[in-house]
């Protein structure tokens, strides 16, 4: 009974921390709205880490002086003693805001910027901020700290939300053109002269009201933004058509029939479907050959025997060597040849002739497998 007479309100609200219902009505019955907006901004944010005596952060908001506020933003003791940065923001109800942040010397400005915007519950993509008539762009100074920026102690900071300050200065630009053309209608209407007119108009016209450069930089940005959320998903599947299309192309062209008997397995000697042997029943005296690397080799299915023959054509002399000699001659003269057919014309393609001996017929079996391999 004592605690009811003395402290009503406080018991009461411990009895509604039963139940969210009860704790609502509450809130509703004794705090200002302006409380509650603050508790409800600070509960829904989206960084976790940094919500810490949020209670004892309102509280501040409603003190008689708002510059005694201090928020104090989590950084590592490596980043060096810690000073205090002023950001005045002009944007809530037309009056200048202060708040003092605590950060670190080298600690990147882009966390002080995300604390601000998400202790105001705004987007940090809509806040522009001004340091010495200088705007700050978080892509250029988002990882520098305030030792890169030489900022000193209570440097202030001027934060402004883009979408108020664009409509501002749009609005008194409207009004000034309406007076300007109901002041031209009264002096046609009373049948004023041509150069009386001239000065009139001259007197009375505004000065020119163009946005300056960072208004500029901010409106681009803006359209951009909606630009790329609009035309993102049909700019992703133009993407992936060209890639697919870019593949094909580059994709070397195989017979399905040369896919399935003897599919390649890397740089090899294959045999031109022109190419012929001279030679008797003893077997053939020599082999017309085209080497290349495998994806260029194919370009000379459609060529003729004699359109590749120069005088850079490759001869391998094999007469009297065995099959095991020959294959390790020909392994070791591969990479050279396909060097220079690399350092030559289109299609990069050297012809050249393997010779054998009349009778060597195990030789010539065994160069004809290790062709179909």
């Amino acid at each position: 009974r004592e605690i009811l007479a003395q402290l009503p309100q406080c018991l009461e609200g411990f009895c509604a921390v039963e139940t969210p219902q009860k704790m609502e009505r509450y809130a509703k019955k004794y705090l200002p709205p302006e409380y509650r907006q603050l508790m409800t901004s600070i509960g829904n944010l989206s960084d976790r880490r940094h919500i810490n005596n949020y209670v004892g952060q309102i509280g501040e908001e409603f003190c008689s002086s708002s510059s005694s506020q201090i928020m104090n933003i989590h950084d590592s003791p490596a980043q060096g003693e810690k000073i205090i940065i002023v950001i005045v923001d002009s944007f809530v109800d037309g009056e200048a805001r202060h708040s003092r942040l605590e950060v670190a010397r080298r600690a990147p400005l882009k966390s002080l910027f995300t604390r601000y915007a998400d202790d105001r519950g705004l987007s940090l993509r809509s806040l522009r901020f001004v340091y010495k008539g200088k705007t700050l762009f978080l892509s250029s100074v988002g990882k520098m700290s305030p030792d890169d920026m030489k900022m000193s102690h209570e440097d202030e900071i001027v934060a402004n939300d883009s979408s108020v300050v664009i409509s501002q200065e749009t609005s008194p630009s409207k009004k000034t053109k309406s007076k300007q053309q109901r002041h031209r209608k009264s002096k046609k209407t009373r049948g004023a002269t041509k150069s009386s007119m001239k000065s009139s108009n001259r007197r009375s016209a505004p000065e020119s009201s163009e946005p300056n450069p960072a208004q500029l930089k901010i409106l681009h940005s803006e359209s951009l933004t909606l630009v790329h959320e609009e035309a993102g998903p049909r700019l992703k599947l133009i993407r992936q058509r060209l890639n697919n299309l870019s593949l094909q192309r580059t994709r070397p062209k195989i017979r399905s029939s040369d896919t399935k008997s003897h599919p390649f397995r890397g740089p090899s000697f294959i045999d031109n479907p022109c190419s012929h042997g001279c030679g008797g029943k003893a077997g053939r005296a020599y082999f017309h050959i085209h080497v290349g690397a495998v994806e260029n080799l194919y370009k000379t299915r459609s060529l003729s025997c004699g359109s590749l023959h120069g005088s850079n054509m490759i001869t391998a002399d094999l007469h009297g060597m065995t099959s095991n000699e020959a294959l390790s001659y020909l392994d070791d003269r591969l990479g050279e040849w396909i060097d220079m057919a690399m350092r030559g014309e289109y299609p990069w393609v050297m012809p050249g002739m393997v010779f054998f001996m009349f009778g060597q017929t195990d030789l010539c079996a065994l160069i004809n497998i290790h062709h179909c391999q």
